[in-house]
């Protein structure tokens, strides 16, 4: 009850950080996505306790760490003078975030690995390529967002079949659904700072997926079982 507290009252912080955001108050918008990031990060250090596979739940507290410094970083970078590079390290900090929920995953069920890599791919070459294709960025961006995004295809895709395979360990079908809702956010991410194609929906729509998909990361920490 009391990590699904904390996420109740961080995804407030968010919706009035998302208010905030929207009037233009950019520092103090800083300031509430801050708190609704802290929130899940305590959540997550908090659930360590009741955590029947620590190595999953430290590798996954890691990631939230970095998730942290990503929230900061993209959200500084709105008042910042440098802002393209304080949105690299941002989206660097997610791209680490992303690497150690894949390797809390490990070592994976077997069999499973081969069937994500393939969903990936198939992801990779019909919706991430279509995504990453309408950003108006260098070269160089575009392939990171191609590896950033089948990273989180990864991870989504390769829960399922863990549960799939072991229906007993709810932790990966939790993770799944988190990871899920995560990829769904980057999509949008993506559209709305790189795309004509932008609309009113997609920033509010980004930041909630988002938070909810951190959220329910957090609640697999006390359901996996390696």
């Amino acid at each position: 009850m009391l990590i699904i507290g904390l996420g109740v009252i961080g995804l407030l912080f968010q919706l009035v950080f998302i208010n905030i955001e929207k009037k233009g108050d950019m520092k103090k918008a800083l300031l509430f996505k801050m708190m609704a990031a802290s929130l899940f990060l305590i959540a997550g250090f908090i659930s360590l306790k009741d955590c029947p596979d620590k190595r999953f739940g430290l590798f996954i507290v890691l990631g939230l760490a970095f998730g942290w410094c990503g929230d900061f970083f993209m959200n500084y970078q709105f008042i910042s003078k440098k802002q393209k590079a304080v949105f690299l390290i941002g989206a660097m900090s997610f791209f680490v975030n992303h690497i150690f929920y894949i390797v809390a995953l490990t070592p994976f069920v077997e069999g499973t690995f081969l069937k994500a890599f393939l969903v990936t791919g198939v992801a990779l070459v019909t919706v991430t390529h279509w995504i990453v294709k309408q950003a108006d960025a260098k070269l160089g961006l575009k392939i990171f967002g191609h590896v950033y995004l089948s990273t989180l295809t990864f991870i989504t895709a390769e829960t399922l079949f863990m549960f799939l395979a072991d229906t007993g360990n709810i932790g990966s079908l939790i993770m799944c659904i988190g990871a899920a809702l995560f990829t769904v956010s980057d999509y949008i991410l993506i559209l709305n700072a790189f795309s004509s194609k932008k609309k009113k929906w997609m920033r509010p729509a980004n930041l909630i997926f988002y938070y909810l998909g951190q959220i329910i990361i957090v609640c697999s920490i006390m359901h996996y079982v390696g």
